[in-house]
């Protein structure tokens, strides 16, 4: 009996030492931490969101800047706003990143660390992206877009937080720590085709030849392929491939690409080293798609339908998403994947939203941006995707816009939050940001008139209602033939594809919305004026 009593006295005494622990120790480790934050020269402290503060080795950010093919190691350190270090550890690669960001004074960055980390939950990887928003006025853009993207359910939507950037104990302002576009299981889980190809061969990839091949468009000779000569490929090699639809000059920064017979430039995001067969593949495949979504009826001359070749709804969702933002770089870093035939559905799938720095800036909300020529016009003349369009929008993108008008609330890194929600949690690093580089918000609302951050988060505000409120009137209007639509002195036109034989121009006609269509759109637009709130 004494010995139980002894025992049960031990177990006792040690949960009492575990409890005590629990409470007492993170609190110890915290002010530790914190502590540590404080000690790092120019740090701001108390912090006022998550930091991360990178030192380079041998090498400094203007040697960065001078080419972005120079590349430094470096350590970095990510803290919690309460100065607790959640993680430290050693980087490989540090090195400059972005097209035409890439020429503003505030740069991005890409960084590779040397094992695989959860940082900020973004999913367990090496590579990350510090993206600048240096022509993001209201800072709000691309984090809105990505957290919007998410919450309709598009698949692999990245996630991405708001950090203070130190590099050098220098201060560089609000950044958005980013998802790296990579196939993943914590990015694009599809099959990893370039693994499976180097484990097929002895040399690394990037050590065979490079080959390309030369046609012409538009009178001029262009590259119209451009792949690496491996000796060997996997038995199959239908994917997985992640694909970046990019502009001319800049398709060329992908080891592996090739142009469309329309002249659409696509690189290879992934396999960036893809061999002769592997690139011929895609590229057919491909062809065989645009082939068939540009033929009046969709179907191509295999007589295969141009929805064979995609998945409609990610196609939507990423159409829907550019629609709304009425983002200015829609022809550029636009991702499209497929997984392998022998694992996945042998489709194209649209995805993820991702160049957003241009969102929500337009001044003209009420006329269609995407129901035009081009790629993504191409898609708007399909009934199938007229139909689709107007379903997901109403049951997946207006509950979701609606969440972005609601009260202030806790900030959550990885869901929608309120417009006040994301103000006052970025208020205070949003003036340190400003301090540092001023001629951001300068730069960047100069032409419509705007004087101070909180007019910038009004129109943020404002777009995103008038813009939803005339995007629910006009893809209501899908089963009417209509090619676009646009609204003129409160009267909305339907466009159609018939021209005028007097005027040679396409025939226009009033349009009056179901009364139901209109009373959704009226509620939409009196989101924003019934947001009159303070910013804190």
């Amino acid at each position: 009996m004494k010995k139980k009593q002894i025992l049960w006295g031990i177990c006792i005494l040690n949960c009492l030492i575990l409890l005590m622990g629990s409470i007492f120790v993170p609190r110890i480790i915290s002010a530790r931490q914190a502590s540590e934050a404080a000690s790092i020269p120019g740090l701001e402290y108390p912090l006022s969101m998550n930091t991360v503060s990178i030192e380079l080795y041998g090498g400094t950010l203007e040697d960065i800047h001078a080419s972005q093919d120079n590349i430094l190691s470096g350590k970095i350190e990510v803290y919690g706003a309460d100065g607790f270090k959640w993680y430290a550890g050693e980087l490989e690669r540090f090195k400059g990143r972005g097209n035409n960001s890439w020429y503003s004074p505030k740069k991005g960055y890409g960084i590779t660390l040397s094992k695989a980390e959860n940082l900020l939950s973004l999913g367990k990887a090496r590579g990350f992206v510090l993206t600048p928003t240096y022509r993001d006025a209201s800072l709000l853009n691309f984090k809105i877009a990505y957290d919007l993207a998410k919450e309709v359910d598009c698949q692999y939507a990245h996630s991405a937080d708001y950090i203070e950037l130190y590099i050098n104990y220098e201060y560089l302002g609000v950044y958005l720590l980013t998802e790296q576009n990579e196939i993943n299981k914590d990015r694009y889980d599809i099959t990893n085709l370039e693994e499976l190809t180097q484990a097929v061969n002895d040399e690394w990839l990037w050590n065979y030849p490079f080959a390309n091949e030369m046609g012409v468009d538009v009178g001029r000779e262009v590259e119209v392929k451009g792949y690496w000569l491996i000796e060997n490929n996997p038995a199959n090699i239908t994917g997985g491939y992640l694909l970046e639809l990019d502009q001319d000059g800049k398709v060329d920064k992908s080891p592996s690409r090739f142009r469309t017979e329309r002249g659409t430039p696509v690189g290879l995001r992934d396999p960036s080293y893809a061999s002769k067969e592997q690139v011929y593949y895609i590229s057919d495949y491909f062809q065989d798609f645009e082939d068939a979504l540009y033929a009046e009826d969709g179907y191509n001359e295999k007589g295969k339908y141009y929805l064979n070749y995609i998945d409609l709804d990610s196609f939507v969702k990423t159409w829907l998403m550019n629609e709304l933002t009425m983002d200015t770089s829609v022809y550029s870093s636009q991702f499209i994947w497929k997984d392998s035939d022998a694992v996945g559905d042998g489709k194209l799938h649209a995805g993820c939203v991702w160049d957003m720095e241009h969102s929500f800036v337009e001044t003209d909300r009420t006329r269609d941006y995407l129901k035009g020529t081009g790629f993504w016009g191409q898609l708007y003349r399909h009934p199938e995707f007229k139909e689709r369009a107007y379903y997901i929008w109403m049951e997946k993108f207006l509950p979701a816009i609606q969440k972005l008008y609601g009260e202030p609330d806790a900030y959550h890194a990885w869901k929608i939050n309120s417009i006040d929600t994301y103000v006052n949690h970025i208020s205070v690093a949003a003036e340190r940001n400003f301090e540092r580089w001023p001629d951001s918000f300068i730069d960047n609302v100069d032409d419509r008139g705007l004087s101070s951050w909180e007019e910038e988060i009004d129109y943020v505000k404002r777009f995103i209602a008038e813009r939803s409120a005339y995007m629910t009137v006009s893809l209501s209007a899908w089963q009417e033939g209509f090619q676009s639509l646009y609204q003129e002195e409160g009267t909305f036109w339907g466009v159609l594809p018939q021209t005028d034989e007097e005027t040679g121009e396409n025939i226009r006609i009033p349009y009056i919305p179901d009364h139901r269509i209109q009373q959704t759109a009226n509620n939409i637009r009196e989101l924003y004026s019934s947001v009159d709130r303070e910013i804190r």
